[in-house]
């Protein structure tokens, strides 16, 4: 999910802030299933999404958070039958430019440029 994301939230709605990383520069992002494994959510990639934080409560307590699995349904569908392809192909038209891979830790944030966002 990480390689897939590129390092950002993968709710398409999110206000999140990208150039906000840990002390060692990695994306705060939450892998999360969409649908809850305690729920009897399957436990599969296609089904599993990257989130900032806010995304991730909203997705699970936010009075909203119906429409929005639906909405993170598609987009991980999307991005993990796109994955199905050449991976570098793939991952290099998912999400925002910018992000930088890193072989050890994957991918890593970045500092946004002025009206620069995910």
């Amino acid at each position: 999910m990480l390689l897939r994301s590129a390092g950002y939230c993968e709710n398409p709605n999110c206000a999140g802030q990208p150039e906000d990383c840990t002390d060692v520069g990695d994306p705060i992002l939450e892998i999360d299933h969409i649908h809850d494994l305690a729920r009897g959510g399957p436990d599969d990639p296609s089904q599993m999404i990257a989130l900032y934080p806010s995304c991730h409560a909203i997705k699970t307590r936010g009075r909203t958070r119906e429409e929005l699995r639906q909405v993170l349904f598609v987009v991980a569908r999307h991005r993990h039958d796109a994955l199905s392809e050449p991976w570098m192909t793939a991952a290099a038209s998912l999400g925002p430019a910018g992000g930088q891979f890193d072989g050890e830790r994957g991918v890593t944030c970045r500092t946004a440029a002025a009206g620069d966002g995910p």
